[in-house]
């Protein structure tokens, strides 16, 4: 399973399932002193993921905490609400990644 059959980009992956809103969301909450009011990254995943390493190549953190902005999703996950649409599109994007995953074991066992 590739995660551009799930994000529909040329080039993608895992972090990519994550809404960029909700992304940027997670790392205020790992690095809360690092993002100024206001301040919204690019969209470009690429670009996005550049940004966020250069504001933790300004601290004495030299390497992205991808692991410790991805613990924060579960607190995300437990404290939502309805209306918040970058989580609802995160899982959307997580059940098409279980779907096919099942979708390619089935296909395994069955001998396709």
């Amino acid at each position: 399973v590739e995660m551009t059959d799930i994000v529909d980009k040329d080039a993608a992956d895992i972090e990519d399932i994550i809404d960029g809103e909700l992304y940027h969301r997670l790392f205020k909450m790992r690095y809360p002193n690092l993002l100024r009011e206001g301040v919204v990254p690019p969209d470009d995943k690429k670009k996005r993921t550049n940004y966020y390493q250069k504001l933790i190549e300004e601290t004495t953190e030299h390497r992205l905490d991808k692991g410790g902005i991805a613990k924060y999703l579960m607190d995300v996950v437990r404290h939502a609400k309805d209306s918040d649409a970058s989580l609802i599109r995160t899982m959307n994007n997580y059940e098409k990644l279980v779907y096919l995953i099942e979708k390619k074991l089935n296909m395994a066992a069955n001998g396709s």
